[in-house]
């Protein structure tokens, strides 16, 4: 639950950046600035989740093998 609220939190400061992008970002010039904020942002967010997922995983693994061994004594 808290992953998710991370990720949501993180996902609309990207959307937000993106929006106010065009208001304070003036200095680049392009018409595909701002989307490649946008995606590299939105990249960013995905990397992030998928480190906290596989956080997740792996704790979820060493618990098992504790557990395991418990089952062979």
């Amino acid at each position: 639950m808290r992953n998710t609220f991370l990720m949501i939190v993180l996902f609309l400061i990207v959307v937000l950046a993106w929006a106010l992008f065009p208001l304070y970002g003036k200095c680049f010039t392009g018409s595909y600035d701002s989307l490649s904020a946008l995606f590299s942002g939105l990249a960013f967010v995905g990397i992030i989740s998928t480190i906290i997922q596989q956080k997740q995983q792996l704790e979820m693994q060493k618990e098992r093998l504790i557990l395991q061994r418990k089952s062979w004594r």
